[in-house]
């Protein structure tokens, strides 16, 4: 199932960049690649110009870079496919497929780098008598990269392998929130 990504060895120099700027680059690409399901078929988020969100209609129309439009639609398994059913911007989703959490729980002997990333940034927290929520993210960043600067370098190649690993064998879908009807 891995054969392709761990095969490919990533350092640090192989990038010719920073760290920082190759997950930029890592994140943008999972961005325009995330499938985008509509009435006229499936294009990607880099085929799409703009969403256009009818508050009073509750249905979300996509503008493709090419001018095409069509109705935003969901696919589920009880349902099959569906158009999504919002008024804001903040009921679509991004969603995981399959879910992040079964495949790390699947696959957890292939993420050690991240399990390690995972201890050292709890407990920095701990240390620090800080709780692992969004509002302490920008402090914790810099805590840990302060304090465990060099282990984290160390772990960097083993990290870019794992992300590199979870872009192939993960597929992002922009959906609804699953609030049909509401």
């Amino acid at each position: 199932m891995f054969s392709k990504a761990t095969r490919v060895g990533y350092t640090v120099e192989s990038f010719g960049c920073t760290p920082r700027q190759w997950f930029r680059e890592w994140l943008d690409s999972r961005i325009a690649c995330i499938r985008v399901i509509t009435s006229g078929g499936e294009c990607r988020m880099s085929d799409v110009n703009r969403l256009l969100i009818s508050t009073t209609r509750r249905e979300v129309q996509v503008v493709l870079n090419n001018g095409a439009q069509a109705a935003l639609c969901s696919r589920t398994a009880s349902e099959g496919m569906h158009m999504v059913n919002v008024a804001r911007l903040e009921d679509i989703q991004i969603r995981n497929f399959p879910s992040m959490k079964e495949f790390l729980e699947e696959h957890a002997a292939s993420f050690p780098a991240c399990q390690r990333l995972t201890t050292i940034i709890r407990e920095v927290a701990k240390e620090n008598g800080l709780k692992i929520i969004t509002n302490n993210i920008k402090l914790l960043n810099s805590l840990v990269i302060s304090v465990q600067g060099d282990r984290l370098f160390s772990l960097l190649p083993a990290l870019r392998k794992e992300l590199e690993l979870v872009r192939e064998e993960t597929m992002l879908v922009l959906a609804g929130s699953g609030k049909r009807g509401k």
